[in-house]
């Protein structure tokens, strides 16, 4: 989306809508298909539910959103989208939706709920910005991202630093990723935030080259947990930036070599985040860039790093429904990792266990039986079968230290078991879900949860599951 005015004036005639706002019905935009459509942008399914449920026309609607009635008609034909942010901030802000579900961020500092996102980063420039900070190329973007602004309320920072300062703040970072893997993203998420800037702060202090390096990869490190514990909370803006000031930071220290490992798993990281949006040409498009940094760093990456490129490269392919694809991908990445010492692994890396591989292995299978559930129902069930197994296999190896891990694994084993057939287990495991998740300071698992529900809807005749979807129900409105 681009910031401007061309937009607005191109779709409306008018300088506003007539008034601001509309009366809702709560938790209406918490449908699993009226979340779907808000992430990808899709304004035509949103504008033709809503009306529906408000009984309005196109003009009523037209003269509700500022909007001429002939462009609400070519966007709910998908003739046209709403691209221009700046319509986008307007329109999102009089029909109530929330930011979030936009894929904006909500922190607390910035002016109103949608208007915070008309900032440098937007869903268009992503990718490019993406690939300028994992090739080093120069952008006006990544300069005002590198530099700070200065805040009244900065901690006074050392003259001078070395190594222990480093190992300190690798230290507090190895915290927060503790806490993420616990509990989710929500309870420490804006301490993990000022942690990186204070990190940042440290560059203007003196030190070495080797500890300048070091010290780069400490912040890159600290960023990525950041951007997790972001992501996990639906702030996916805030995700996005600290992401790509991981990528800047790690390639500022590629005289390190544990810093190709890094940008790979960064990269991997915002493929992680695509596909949770449903965005599965986004997360291909980021797992192309990983491989190519896999090809052009100087330093090579760990066999564990290029099996978790194979993963993403699955999960991609699942997503679009290639069967052999996928397959092939998960047998490559199957063999690396058992020729992976799992034992040495980089700090972000450390949860990679037994536990973790099964679930991405499973997850790729939920991914590929969802895909292909409406054109080849015995595909999509063999699927299922296989991804059963791997699922059990990591919700029972995860223990207390990754409680959040094993909780969003378990709505997709849920998912599996319906799609076989076995209903009573579905249910249980989808109750075991929904109490798990509820536990946890994270949004994320909330979206696995409405794609239970959408599992269900083929039998939710059945009172048990009519029980479940109407806790899922509560479960994601609260």
């Amino acid at each position: 989306m681009s910031i401007g005015r061309c937009g607005d004036e191109a779709m409306t005639g008018r300088p506003g809508p007539a008034f601001e706002g509309l009366m809702v019905p709560g938790g209406f935009y918490e449908r699993p298909e009226l979340r779907h459509a808000l992430a990808q942008h899709d304004f035509g399914t949103v504008f033709k539910a809503l009306r529906a449920v408000l009984d309005l026309s196109q003009q009523s609607f037209a003269d509700v959103t500022g909007l001429d009635q002939p462009w609400v008609s070519k966007i709910e034909s998908n003739a046209r989208t709403l691209e221009n942010l700046a319509t986008v901030v307007r329109i999102a802000n009089v029909l109530r939706i929330p930011a979030s579900l936009l894929g904006f961020d909500t922190a607390p500092g910035l002016s109103s709920p949608v208007e915070r996102e008309a900032t440098w980063l937007n869903r268009k420039n992503f990718i490019q910005l993406a690939a300028a900070a994992a090739m080093g190329i120069s952008v006006p973007e990544m300069a005002h991202l590198r530099r700070p602004r200065p805040r009244h309320d900065d901690p006074r920072t050392p003259e001078r630093i070395g190594t222990t300062d480093v190992t300190a703040l690798r230290d507090m970072t190895t915290i927060y990723r503790q806490w993420d893997n616990r509990q989710g993203g929500g309870i420490m998420r804006a301490d993990a935030r000022a942690h990186v800037r204070f990190a940042r702060l440290l560059k203007n202090a003196a030190c070495t080259d080797d500890v300048r390096a070091d010290l780069h990869l400490a912040i890159a490190e600290a960023s990525m947990v950041a951007a997790w514990m972001s992501y996990d909370m639906g702030a996916h803006h805030d995700a996005q930036v600290h992401w790509l000031l991981a990528l800047d930071e790690a390639r500022h220290a590629d005289v390190v070599e544990s810093s190709a490992d890094l940008m790979v798993d960064v990269l991997l990281d915002m493929a992680h985040q695509s596909l949770h949006l449903r965005d599965q040409r986004q997360g291909l498009k980021l797992t192309e860039l990983a491989t190519a940094v896999v090809a052009g760093h100087s330093h090579p990456v760990s066999v564990s790093t290029r099996s978790y490129l194979d993963i993403h490269r699955a999960w991609c392919l699942a997503a679009q429904g290639k069967i052999d694809p996928t397959r092939r991908a998960l047998d490559t990445a199957h063999q690396r990792y058992a020729d992976a010492d799992l034992t040495t692994a980089a700090p972000w890396a450390t949860h990679v266990g037994p536990a973790e591989i099964s679930a991405q292995h499973g997850h790729a299978l939920f991914l590929l039986s969802e895909a292909v559930a409406g054109t080849d129902q015995a595909a999509a069930e063999t699927a299922a079968a296989d991804a059963i197994g791997h699922l059990r296999s990591a919700i029972d190896g995860y223990g207390g230290d990754y409680a959040r891990s094993a909780a969003v694994n378990l709505p997709g084993l849920a998912s599996c078991l319906l799609r076989v057939g076995d209903i009573p287990a579905a249910v249980t495991t989808g109750q075991q879900a929904i109490t798990a998740i509820t536990a946890l300071s994270s949004q994320r698992p909330l979206a696995r949860l409405d794609r239970l529900a959408a599992a269900a809807l083929p039998v939710a005749h059945h009172p048990d599951v009519a029980d479940l979807c109407a806790r899922i129900a509560t479960a994601t409105a609260a």
